[in-house]
């Protein structure tokens, strides 16, 4: 999918020194090494980001702090990512999710965005298709929240 013309980027570009984070990430894999790469990938784009090793990890990170975009594995001990997914539209409606897995079949991906993701990935990925990936899910989100609160014109 490509993003309109006049979209900006909310993201650093990764030689660009931040000191504030544009976009918060909740990162969720029960791989540790997964875990470490995106977050030092989101990292070196000045993204901030924490990390879950399951949903319901994540789900407890979610009731102390907002995130704008959740990522998360589909297959996880102690809660899958279609139930964290489930949980977060109906607990965090405001928070975009994107979800990721090493077996891209169709049904998966398709009961994904059913359910409410606003992307997936497939592993292994790029880098960049990560980062675009977010920033999508990000920009989706936030359209769909100014959809919902409507234009008046006075």
């Amino acid at each position: 999918m490509k993003l309109p013309s006049n979209y900006t980027s909310t993201l650093q570009d990764e030689n660009t020194a931040a000191d504030n984070k544009s976009i918060s990430v909740l990162i969720v894999d029960d791989e540790k090494y997964i875990r470490k790469l995106l977050a030092d990938l989101l990292e070196a784009h000045a993204v901030f980001n924490k990390t879950a090793e399951d949903g319901k990890d994540a789900l407890d990170m979610l009731s102390k702090q907002k995130f704008d975009v959740v990522i998360t594995d589909i297959n996880m001990p102690n809660m899958d990512g279609f139930s964290l997914l489930k949980n977060i539209k109906q607990t965090h409606p405001k928070t975009a999710v994107v979800v990721m897995t090493a077996y891209s079949q169709d049904y998966s991906i398709r009961e994904a965005l059913a359910l409410g993701a606003e992307e997936y990935v497939s592993k292994p990925f790029q880098s960049q298709e990560v980062i675009a990936v977010i920033e999508r899910a990000n920009w989706r989100n936030k359209n769909k929240r100014i959809g919902a609160q409507g234009l008046s014109f006075s």
